[in-house]
């Protein structure tokens, strides 16, 4: 809507709230994929967790020592990263 409005589009709030709506219904996004943790790049930690860069780095090098993480329990277990950060996106990660 702001690209639209940017190139001169002009209506009322309702008149632009109606086309937002039409826009939503009828032209939804894509679902965003699930975070193969034992895949994913760094920028995807962050970027996906909200987690700082020193803790995705943290992540990356824990799977590289250990091996693929197997479940929820395992990604627990790398020190120095916030656990509640993943705790609350854990339905959006798959192993």
């Amino acid at each position: 809507m702001a690209k639209m409005t940017g190139f001169g589009m002009k209506g009322t709030d309702q008149e632009l709230s109606a086309v937002f709506e039409y826009l939503a219904t009828n032209f939804p996004g894509a679902p965003i994929p699930k975070l193969d943790v034992n895949k994913a790049a760094a920028i995807e930690f962050e970027a996906r967790l909200s987690l700082k860069r020193s803790e995705a780095a943290k992540i990356i090098a824990y799977r590289e020592k250990n091996g693929p993480f197997k479940s929820m329990a395992d990604l627990k277990k790398v020190p120095g990263v916030d656990v509640a950060k993943i705790e609350a996106k854990k339905s959006s990660l798959v192993f």
